[in-house]
């Protein structure tokens, strides 16, 4: 866990006073984990990117994926993305750092994701 992180954008939100819900949950230190106990066979290439980048992952389930940038905004969603068939993302963003969070029906899998 980078406490780093959770410390800026702790700050950032307390700066600005945004009340969003969905960024009180990506101070959960959970959340900013990647342990092996999630998607440990996710991959998210490349990271920095331009805004297109692949997710690959060998399983054939269905996901949830979200990205946030540091203030805690949703800028993309997708609900029940079939990763096998479509693993191609194209982000329309500014550069600067965002949280990808890649859900299932019981594993999660969030990551920094760097926009050049």
């Amino acid at each position: 866990m980078n406490k780093s992180i959770i410390f800026l954008v702790a700050f950032l939100v307390s700066f600005l006073q945004v009340e969003s819900q969905d960024y009180l949950k990506m101070i959960d230190s959970e959340a900013l984990s990647t342990n092996d106990s999630q998607i440990s066979d996710l991959i998210l290439s490349p990271n920095p990117n331009t805004g297109s980048f692949n997710l690959n992952w060998g399983q054939n389930t269905l996901v949830t994926i979200k990205i946030y940038d540091t203030l805690g905004k949703l800028v993309f969603y997708e609900k029940n993305r079939d990763l096998i068939q479509n693993s191609d993302i194209n982000l329309q963003v500014q550069q600067g750092l965002y949280f990808l969070k890649v859900n299932t029906l019981n594993r999660e899998f969030t990551e920094k994701l760097i926009v050049n």
